[in-house]
Order: C-alpha cells, then sequence, then structure tokens
C-alpha cells in the first residue's frame, strides 16, 4: 500500500485508458528475484477503480494478474519469483477498454542504474583502450541498454525519454563506459549470461542537490549556504526529470559517480555529507522495496601533479564525506560500497577532472559491488578481494610513535606506491600529518608495519589524517592493487561492545506477533531499517496492540570464520548483531533472525547444517536474540535432527540465562503419521504452506492448506500459514482486511510483512484492528486454539466460513465472499453448530459494532473478496 500511496499518475502517449510509463517498453530487463528476492512491478494509470489485466507470457506458460486501480487511477503490481533467462516472452497490459499493451523480448535479469555528472556520462569511445573494449561489446548480446538524454524539470515527471535496445558495438561506444565496464566486469568474474540491463541517466555538471527531492534537501537545509552561488542545473530538476520516472523499476543495484561540481564550488564535508546520504535515503524510499544496494566512486584527482597543492576543503572534502557514507558502526547510511580512485587521475580529451583510465576505476566499482550487492566476502580464484586497507584506528604507542592500524583482512601486503603520472610518488613524503595539541597540522614521516603504519611523532598528538591533497603523490595499497581512502582519525582506542541484557521472558502461549522483513525489504534489508521500523512499531500503536517482535529474514550472513561461528554482512550490519540486539531492545522490541537448515539458505548464505549447536548458542547466548526462523532449502538434512539440536541448545541457554528464543521452522504439513505428531515437541511454529503472494489466490491456498493441520495447534505451538501481505502492492484494502482477518481466527502467527516506517492509516488500521486481534491470541475453549473450516466454497456458492469456539465460550465465524461479485450470504445456525431456537447476540469484530440478536440464521451483503467477522454471544 505504501507503494500505491507514492504513486503519481505517469502519462506515456498510449491509445486508450491504460497506459504504463517509458521504461516498460520492448527489450526491457526486469530485475530477477534469485539470490536476491525484490520482485519486479508492473505500474500504470487507468481510469479511477478500473480493473487491470496484466500477463507475463513466457514460452510455456503465463502469469495473469488481476488489480483494480484507485481512485485516482494508480495501479501496481508485485510479479511473482522471476528465475533469469534470455527466453523470449512479453508482458502484457489490459484495461476495460482500449488496446493491450504490449512489451516485446522482455528478460529477467540484473537492471543497474547509472546516475551522476561528466565522469560517469564519460563514453566508452574516450577511454583507455577504446577500440579493444567497444569489439568485445560484441560478446555480451545479453545486455540491453536504456540511455535518458540529459533534462531537467520544475516539477516531477512521470517518464523519461529514451527506449530499451541490445547492446552492439555502435551503441556502447557512446554509452557510459564506467556504467558497462562495471557490470561487464561482474558478468565476466561470475561467467555468467544472465539478462543485464543498464539505465544511464546523467547529467554533466549537476551538483548533488539537483539530484535531490525537495524532502530530501530539506532534511539538510541547515547546511545550505546562502553566500555561495548556484551554478548549473537547479535543485531538485535532474531528480524530476531524470530519477523520479524510474521509480518502481527494480534494480539490483545503484552505480554513482558524481561530486566533482560540487568540490570545485568548494562544498564543505559535512554539507556534502549530509545531502548524499539524505539522497541515498530518499531514493530508496521512492523507489519502494528496501535499501537497495548503492555503490559510488570516491573522486579521483582533478588535477594533475603540478598542479596539485595541500586541500582542505574541495576534493579532499568530499573524499571524507563519501568515505563517512559507507557503512560503520552506528552510521547513518548502510548497504553502499565506495571504489577508492585516489591513484587513477590523468588527462583524457574531457581535461583533467575526467581521467580517462575508465577500465581500472570500473573494475574497482564492479570489485565493490560484488560485496555490496551480491554479499560476496572471499576471494576469486585467489587473487580478487573486495576492499582497500581500511582504517581501523589510530593508538599512541609513545611520545614519538602513533601506528595507524587497518583491518587485517585489508592490509594484506600493504606498502606505499606512486600514483599514476606521479613526479616525486614516496620519495619525500608519504602524505601523513598530526594534529598537535597547539592545533596545527605536522607532516610527518611514516613506515609500513605489517598491517600498520607506523609515524614518527613528537609528543602527544590528537588527530591522524592521510591524503589531504588534490593530487596525492604518495597512495597506501595492498597486494590487489587497491589503494587507501584519504581519512581523519583521532587517536584513541577502539570502545568494546557490550554484551546484550536480553528482554526476560517465559515460553510464549499465544501466536507470536511482531515483523518479518521478507515480504517487502527481502535482501534490501539493513541494520538502519531495523532499528527504524522498530522504533515505527512503538510509535505508530503496534506495540501496544501487542507485536512484539523484529525478525530479520534472509540475506543477513555471508561466511563462517574458521571456527565455524556466522558472520553478519558487514555492508548491511557493520555493528554487529550484538549491538543490534540491544539496540532493538533499548527501543522496547525484542529481535529475531533467521537460518536455513541446509548448506545454504535460499538466496545462498551460509546454511546451519552441522553448526546447529555453534549457531544456537551464538544467537542465544552471544547476541541474546529473542527468535528465530530455520528455513530449509538448499542442501538440507533432516530436519527432525536439526530442529533437535537447535531446540536443545535453546533450550539450554533458556534453562542458564533465562532467554528465551522462539523457534520457527519449515515446514510440517502431515498432521497424522508424520511430523504433525512431533514437530510439536520442538518448534513453537511451523509452515505449512508454500511462500504466499500478494495475491487473493495465494491467500486463501495457504489459509486452506493450513486447515488440514488444526488438528496439531496447541498454545504455545501454531501452525503457521506465512507471514502477513498487508500493506504491499497486489492485494486490494478489502482482500488485505479478509487476509488479516483470515490469520486472526486460525492462530496463525501475525508478522508483519510490509514497510512500517511509511505504513499508511489504511494499513495500520487493519494490522491493529483489536477486536480480531482478540481471536487471535485467544487460546480457545479446551486449547483449540486454532479456528477451521466449517463450509468451504464452491462453484456454486463462493461463501466459506470458519469458526472458532473461544476460552469463554463465544463463537467467533467469520464469513468469505471468495467470488468475483457481491453477494448475499446466510450463516445458519445448524452450520455453526447452535441450536435453531437460540437466540444469540452478533457482534462485527471490523466495524467494532452490536448487530443486534438473531434467532436461526442471519444474512448479510457481502463485498467480492470480503470478510464479515463475527461474534457469536448469548444475549444475557
Amino acid at each position: 500500500m505504501m507503494l500505491l500511496l507514492l504513486f503519481l499518475s505517469l502519462v506515456v502517449a498510449v491509445d486508450g485508458a491504460v497506459k504504463v510509463p517509458g521504461i516498460i517498453g520492448d527489450n526491457m530487463v526486469l530485475q530477477t528475484n534469485s539470490h536476491y528476492g525484490a520482485r519486479a512491478f508492473i505500474f500504470g494509470t487507468s481510469d479511477p477503480n478500473e480493473i487491470v489485466i496484466v500477463k507475463t507470457l513466457h514460452l510455456r506458460y503465463a502469469n495473469t494478474y488481476n488489480v483494480t486501480a484507485d481512485g485516482n487511477g494508480d495501479w501496481i503490481v508485485m510479479l511473482n519469483p522471476e528465475q533469469p533467462g534470455l527466453q523470449v516472452q512479453s508482458v502484457t497490459v489490459q484495461g476495460e477498454t482500449g488496446p493491450t499493451i504490449v512489451a516485446n523480448n522482455v528478460s529477467f535479469g540484473d537492471v543497474y542504474l547509472c546516475a551522476g555528472e561528466s565522469d560517469m556520462a564519460f563514453p566508452l569511445s574516450l577511454s583507455f583502450n577504446a577500440s579493444e573494449e567497444i569489439a568485445t561489446a560484441a560478446n555480451h548480446n545479453n545486455f540491453f541498454i536504456f540511455k535518458t538524454e540529459p533534462q531537467t524539470s520544475s516539477t516531477p515527471q512521470t517518464t523519461a525519454g529514451g527506449h530499451w535496445e541490445q547492446l552492439t558495438t555502435e551503441n556502447v561506444a557512446n554509452f557510459s563506459a564506467v556504467c558497462y565496464l562495471s557490470v561487464r566486469d561482474i558478468a565476466n568474474i561470475f561467467s555468467t549470461t544472465t539478462p543485464v540491463g543498464l539505465i544511464q541517466s546523467t547529467f554533466v555538471s549537476a551538483r548533488i542537490e539537483a539530484w535531490m527531492s525537495p524532502n530530501a534537501l530539506d532534511n539538510c537545509k541547515h547546511h545550505q549556504n546562502p553566500q555561495q552561488s548556484f551554478t548549473g542545473p537547479s535543485p531538485s530538476s535532474v531528480w524530476n526529470a531524470m530519477v523520479y520516472p524510474f521509480r518502481f523499476f527494480t534494480l539490483r543495484s545503484v552505480l554513482w559517480y558524481q561530486g566533482v561540481t560540487d568540490a570545485l564550488a568548494g562544498t564543505a564535508q559535512e554539507a556534502y555529507r549530509c545531502n548524499f546520504q539524505s539522497m541515498i535515503e530518499d531514493w530508496r524510499v521512492a523507489f519502494g522495496y528496501g535499501d537497495f544496494s548503492f555503490v559510488f566512486v570516491q573522486l579521483p584527482p582533478t588535477v594533475n601533479s603540478s598542479q596539485s597543492s595541500h586541500d582542505e576543503d574541495g576534493v579532499s572534502s568530499v573524499r571524507l564525506a563519501q568515505l563517512d557514507t559507507i557503512p560503520h558502526p552506528d552510521s547513518t547510511t548502510d548497504t553502499t560500497g565506495m571504489a577508492v580512485t585516489l591513484d587513477l587521475g590523468g588527462t583524457s580529451s574531457w581535461g583533467t577532472a575526467n581521467p580517462p583510465n575508465k577500465p581500472a576505476i570500473a573494475h574497482r566499482v564492479a570489485v565493490s559491488a560484488l560485496h555490496v550487492a551480491f554479499a560476496f566476502q572471499q576471494q576469486w580464484n585467489g587473487t580478487l578481494r573486495f576492499a582497500s586497507p581500511s582504517i581501523q584506528s589510530a593508538e599512541q604507542v609513545s611520545s614519538t610513535q602513533v601506528s595507524v592500524l587497518f583491518e587485517p583482512w585489508t592490509a594484506d601486503g600493504l606498502s606505499f606506491q606512486g600514483a599514476s603520472e606521479c613526479t616525486s610518488c614516496c620519495k619525500y613524503t608519504q602524505g601523513f600529518e598530526v594534529l598537535q595539541n597547539n592545533g596545527t597540522w605536522l607532516s610527518v614521516e611514516a613506515k609500513v608495519d605489517g598491517s600498520n603504519i607506523t609515524l614518527e611523532v613528537f609528543g602527544s598528538v590528537k588527530q591522524v589524517r592521510y591524503g589531504f591533497s588534490n593530487y596525492v603523490e604518495c597512495v597506501i595499497g595492498n597486494k590487489d592493487g587497491f589503494v587507501s581512502s584519504p581519512f581523519r582519525v583521532n587517536v584513541t582506542n577502539q570502545k568494546s561492545v557490550p554484551f546484550p541484557q536480553p528482554i526476560r521472558g517465559s515460553p510464549i502461549k499465544s501466536p507470536p506477533m511482531g515483523f518479518n522483513s521478507w515480504n517487502f525489504y527481502h535482501c534490501n534489508i539493513n541494520e538502519n531499517i531495523v532499528r527504524q521500523v522498530a522504533t515505527a512499531m512503538v510509535n505508530n500503536g503496534m506495540k501496544d496492540a501487542g507485536y512484539q517482535f523484529v525478525n530479520i529474514d534472509d540475506c543477513w550472513q555471508v561466511a563462517r570464520e574458521n571456527n565455524g561461528s556466522i558472520v553478519p554482512d558487514p555492508v548491511r550490519f557493520p555493528s554487529g548483531m550484538a549491538t543490534l540486539t540491544q539496540q532493538v531492545h533499548d527501543i522496547g522490541m525484542k529481535f529475531g533472525l533467521y537460518t536455513a537448515r541446509g548448506t545454504g539458505t535460499c538466496q545462498m548464505r551460509p546454511g546451519s547444517l552441522n553448526h546447529e549447536v555453534i549457531d544456537a548458542s551464538t544467537y542465544c547466548y552471544d547476541w541474546g536474540i529473542d527468535y528465530i526462523k530455520i528455513d530449509v532449502c538448499h542442501g538440507a538434512g533432516n530436519p527432525q535432527t536439526s530442529w533437535t539440536k537447535f531446540h536443545d541448545t535453546f533450550m539450554k541457554c533458556f534453562n542458564e540465562t533465562n532467554n528465551y528464543v522462539v523457534m520457527s521452522v519449515e515446514s510440517c504439513s502431515d498432521a497424522t503419521g508424520g511430523c504433525g505428531e512431533w514437530v510439536a515437541s520442538l518448534a513453537n511454529l511451523w509452515r505449512t504452506h508454500g511462500d504466499i503472494q500478494a495475491t487473493f489466490s495465494s491467500v486463501i491456498s495457504n489459509a486452506k492448506a493450513n486447515n488440514k493441520m488444526a488438528s496439531v495447534a496447541i498454545p504455545g505451538h501454531f501452525n503457521d500459514a506465512d507471514m502477513l501481505q498487508v500493506g504491499n502492492a497486489g492485494l486490494s484494502f478489502i482482500e488485505q482486511k479478509t487476509h488479516f482477518a483470515l490469520w486472526c481466527i486460525m492462530a496463525s502467527p501475525l508478522l508483519a510483512g510490509t514497510d512500517l516506517i511509511h505504513a499508511s492509516n489504511e494499513t495500520l488500521q487493519i494490522l491493529t484492528a483489536m477486536e480480531l486481534i482478540g481471536v487471535n491470541q485467544d487460546l480457545g475453549k479446551d486449547n483449540k486454539i486454532q479456528g477451521v473450516l466449517i463450509q468451504d466454497s464452491t462453484s456454486a456458492n463462493r461463501i466459506s466460513i470458519w469458526k472458532k469456539v473461544m476460552s469463554t465460550g463465544d463463537i467467533a465465524v467469520f464469513v468469505i465472499n471468495e467470488g468475483a461479485t457481491e453477494t448475499s450470504a446466510t450463516i445458519k445456525w445448524e452450520t455453526v453448530g447452535i441450536s435453531p431456537s437460540q437466540s444469540m447476540k452478533l457482534r462485527d469484530l471490523w466495524l467494532r459494532s452490536d448487530l443486534g440478536v438473531y434467532t436461526s440464521s442471519f444474512t448479510h451483503q457481502i463485498a467480492s473478496h470480503d470478510i464479515l467477522p463475527l461474534m457469536f454471544a448469548s444475549p444475557t
């Protein structure tokens, strides 16, 4: 629903009532969910409340999506999971009137938005090795490009000029060198022919303010300098014309190369930092599917060696602001990566501000993207790593010595190296300065000592800085050819991370209520989102309604230490899980994680097979989490064996620390003669069907599969019909209400799977419907906690009826119209198990209103896909 609220009218000139934006057309590449999770969207406008049918036509089958436009005529559908492939297919969009819109030769793969100013616009034809690079483009006919021409607008535009075309040696010559070469290198490293979509949106000499929406600018208005003249495109004008049109078009990553114009204008570090980070956050919110990867190029030299001088502002300021935008503990911007290019200056036909060695720059972008967008941590073939030397701390060892420490895994083969086209190189200075007690900076000698650098000083110093020149003669490199960013660091020791204090509690009795990241964020999740979601749930009334858990699904883990311990993704969770757990607890919520009982998770992250005990110990003892979801997926072993190891370790931890971990497993759908006979002895909840989609048919299918396991559910142990799709594109408001109420009567866990940070009033109205939640949390008469289907729909009668006897003896009766048209539904007392002569007081739990006293039967009009949630009670 958040996507619908953000969505504004699209105006592409096509005949008929239904319209789609220009980015949706022939030869387009849509984002695959493979090893990523994020789904592609098809979106557009029509007449208000018009029914729109979207189809994806494959070679042997078709997927059909029905959606009703809202009152403004906006509509959007989220496509089902699609594997990458070049198989010829089409997407059709049909409204109630007008011709069908058809996009042919559509493929699913990875999509990149390449944005920025002149260095991103720099064409391949002017790059180093241009002839060779252009010629080899013929090997990449799986690439498709969309290039929009520079344009500005004072208001948000709904389409951008351009069209999709297959990559050729002719059109690649004038396409962005960094964009093409970066993704080309990613494809080469993977040795894959997965389809690739490249969107170039560049504007020469556009300062960062031009790329920011008014909302993003407002966040940084305290940094605006009224004395500084503004040249080039006006604030928000490029955003309006060249970014806004691509909202909802799902991306694997943004590749960004910008900042020269800001640097030459003397922009202060804090101003650029605020603008850059605000822009990234705002783009992610506007695009509407979480914190997608954002990889950028740190500024290379804009002058040559003979022109360089000591630089307090300008280029150094922008570089430091960019450095502050990569993930680090307590950072405000995560899931980002930076390609350091301090050593790659030079002069091209466009001048020194646009160095020509784009293949080297692009390769570093590709390596960073592997780390950030694909979460690879280890070397490829023993030669490729993922990071420049990364500063850790600076410590004063003695009155004459300061030790600058780098992260060991980034500093193998640390050395001083001359930059490209250097003159003195490292002969006279290594670029290090220290801040003395008198407030002056002093240049000092430096030497490499393993993975550290030792500085010769005179007395105590406050700070160390490195590389404060536009052109840096001497760079710090590692053996893999990556160089350190300029930096400034206090001479202090690192702070220790406190062990989280768990929120103590007893084993649960009612179905857990909370949040799960998958249905909306998929892999685009990080610690900033987690903290914001927890805070939102406290502030928007969800905590008061009973929601407790903030749970991360797949994509948080990346590797294992030599001792087998699991490693969180440092670009998404730089503070670590122990710290994040404590932060969520401090906000007043509980925290949960995800794993899988196989060798790999569903997104190919490390699974828990043969690591169940060490993982459970880490989660409970070391990190203090409160909830674990154990999926199945790749290379799964015996479920009972795996779940027993987890259960026994968690119970041992609970007995020793009083930290109870709710255990969710996947899956169990055999009520008798199989896992249904023993699963409740190991787990608190278990999935009973496949992944839920944001369609009404999926909601009903999961509910009826869940119903078959009703006899197994008891207080503290629940059938899980899957996470909620309330708030997500694909379901109407009525269908979302039905979905939520149905989960409530089934006593299924209530785990919201949408954007709660920006949740609409309608979404919160459903998620905090207290009388429906009361049915969900009630333990049921005689511990029969799960309501059951007592009348199924048929082709002749599309009404289904569900029943739950409450612990008080009252009876919850939920009536659903599964049909496509409004119908009259009659609930007969015999169907519910009540004597026809008995008078019953009926209450509508959604409207929270009494309907009166009735005998024998009750008749009510129910809209298509709507639910009538009733409570039957004795009138006295």
